[in-house]
């Protein structure tokens, strides 16, 4: 459990759970030991991100800077390299 605990803002995860089981999202902000606040730039926007038990994400090695990052046209670029064929269209 502690590689959960790794996570930061700006890294890119994939659910293991719920209605976005599969999708990528980014990490938006850290609440504390057990959730996160997730967004994906489409279903879920950066003024509305979905709160997340970190327990159902699946790290990733990216991580990106979430300083410049002011709309959710932005996050869907950032997160265009991890979706399949069938979710770009």
């Amino acid at each position: 459990m502690d590689q959960f605990k790794e996570l930061v803002e700006g890294q890119v995860v994939r659910s293991l759970s719920g209605r976005d089981k599969g999708k990528f999202q980014i990490v938006i902000k850290l609440l504390d030991d057990n959730f996160v606040q997730v967004a994906d730039g489409k279903r879920r926007k950066l003024e509305r991100p979905k709160l997340k038990k970190i327990k159902h994400l699946q790290k990733t090695n990216s991580v990106f800077d979430m300083t410049n990052v002011t709309n959710d046209s932005h996050i869907r670029k950032l997160l265009k390299e991890f979706m399949d064929d069938k979710e770009a269209h």
